[in-house]
């Protein structure tokens, strides 16, 4: 290890870590107690609509009403249990068979889920759990109702890192995800997840979410052991980061800061970000190290020298905020290196989190669904997208503002996320840069300039700064067309020969367009 590398490690380690107290601390934030006659009212609410009838259930459903169907009590309820959560109350209802050797059918949970939300009229979720404490015997059933509130309370950035949940959470890359019912605090791993997909409609506290993991991994993680990648087609979330500087943010091959704002260069960062993770491989390959942590241990213990080109790797997260803006442009090359950087980048320390307000079949496609096995819903506009998002209902039933649905490997719970407040975000960023210029943490990460044979559709991989002005619309004017020609691209947009064939070879190199549609 070089005498500057040792300066640099010995800079880094006088670095400071940000406290919790540069964080605003709000009033009254816990979530709110249910009241005994608001408990007892829901219950006997629950309890009536067990003795519903079956057209009871046909009027609530369809607007038919057949008074003539006998009246059902079949079923009887053992327990109810409540929790409180900040937007949502969670009621498990256990029933089971009134007659022995009879079973809880679909009609008699129809039953209870339409007389419930019909009555307290409010809009929530059901489904059914399979928790052996909730249902003892197989011919017991739970019922899990999630009620919204009228009233609701939320998660700061405060109380959450100020918890014990949050001081015990272990992991590489831990963050917070939000509070669930009874106050419990979930965080997760994102180099366990590895890579995360966020949807929702507008406005619904998709990019708060994301300042959350930002702020999370500041609070955690040191300057040398990773670097932050952050794109914002929509060019105002993620300015105020730009004062971290070469500490926290990754350099691109032209020395600018990770911060894009421009659909090309946010797939020109996608590009260098894939031949970052091809030239990781085949360092670790001559290494002869199969695992990222042993490749960077082994440089630590000065087993591998950097005289033979290996360098201590930091991890990489690329957070992209709408997503949708580059698929528009660039289409299937851009989704497949983000399909392949999902499945080897996370063996060497890269991780995606991706966000859109367009959680459609067009933008979702299955390949990016199977690339993204954890995904965070925020409310959507129908229960079509809630399918589409998390392959279920119940993201359109969400309050919204920071309502979501966490969807991870063990399931999925539906959680209140961390509230982040602009000023929040400029206590801590204002920490860290000054922790690191009192640290000494200047030196930067660059990433490699991306290479030609990069592109995995098959066209020659082009750079975002050397885009023709109006490849954006002529890649909107080519999905419309049936065929695109030089002709049609010189008619269209009013355009010499040499400057339209040069913007048809982008189209086609992007994999907007296809060879045998050029005719």
């Amino acid at each position: 290890m070089t005498t500057k590398q040792n300066e640099m490690t010995d800079g880094m380690a006088a670095y400071q870590l940000p406290p919790v107290e540069i964080f605003r601390q709000e009033a009254d934030e816990a979530a709110l107690a249910i009241s005994e006659e608001g408990a007892e009212r829901v219950k006997s609410i629950i309890i009536n609509a067990t003795e519903g009838t079956n057209a009871k259930v046909s009027e609530l459903k369809f607007g038919i009403s057949a008074s003539t169907l006998p009246r059902r009590a079949n079923v009887t309820i053992p327990s109810i249990k409540v929790k409180a959560g900040c937007s949502h109350d969670e009621w498990r209802i256990t029933l089971q068979p009134r007659t022995r050797g009879k079973a809880v059918t679909r009609e008699d949970l129809e039953t209870v889920t339409y007389g419930v939300f019909n009555t307290i009229a409010r809009c929530g979720h059901a489904s059914l759990s399979t928790d052996r404490e909730d249902c003892p015997t197989r011919n017991h059933k739970c019922l899990v109702l999630q009620i919204n509130r009228a009233s609701r309370t939320f998660l700061s950035l405060r109380r959450a890192f100020g918890s014990e949940a949050w001081r015990e959470a272990g992991g590489v890359l831990p963050f917070v995800v939000g509070e669930g019912v009874g106050g419990r605090l979930v965080t997760a791993d994102l180099a366990a997840l590895p890579h995360l997909l966020v949807g929702g409609a507008t406005g619904q506290g998709k990019s708060v979410f994301l300042h959350g993991i930002i702020a999370s991994l500041l609070c955690r993680q040191r300057p040398e052991d990773v670097k932050l990648l952050l794109v914002d087609t929509k060019k105002v979330e993620f300015g105020a980061y730009a004062r971290l500087g070469k500490a926290f943010l990754a350099q691109m091959p032209d020395g600018e800061d990770a911060i894009i704002n421009d659909a090309g260069k946010g797939f020109a960062a996608l590009a260098s970000l894939y031949a970052e993770m091809k030239l990781r491989r085949k360092l670790m390959e001559k290494a002869g190290l199969n695992f990222f942590v042993m490749y960077n241990g082994a440089f630590a213990m000065r087993r591998i020298s950097a005289e033979d080109g290996h360098r201590h790797l930091p991890r990489l997260v690329m957070i992209i905020d709408e997503y949708a803006n580059i698929i528009m442009t660039h289409g299937r090359a851009f989704e497949a290196m983000v399909c392949d950087l999902t499945e080897k980048g996370h063996e060497v320390g890269i991780h995606l989190i991706i966000a859109t307000q367009r959680p459609t079949m067009q933008m979702l496609t299955s390949k990016i669904k199977d690339a993204f096995p954890a995904r965070a819903a925020f409310r959507v506009g129908t229960s079509i997208d809630s399918r589409t998002l998390i392959d279920a209902e119940g993201a359109d039933v969400l309050c919204g503002r920071g309502d979501m649905i966490f969807c991870h490997a063990d399931g999925q719970e539906r959680l209140q996320a961390p509230m982040v407040s602009p000023a929040d975000i400029d206590r801590l960023v204002d920490y860290v840069r000054k922790a690191c210029d009192a640290a000494g943490c200047g030196e930067g990460y660059v990433l490699p300039m991306p290479s030609v044979d990069d592109d995995k559709s098959g066209g020659t991989r082009i750079n975002g700064a050397e885009l023709d002005p109006l490849f954006e619309e002529a890649s909107r004017f080519a999905k419309r067309a049936k065929g695109v020609t030089v002709k049609k691209l010189q008619l269209k947009f009013v355009l010499g020969y040499n400057r339209a064939t040069r913007l048809l070879k982008q189209l086609v190199d992007a994999g907007i367009v296809s060879d045998e549609k050029q005719g």
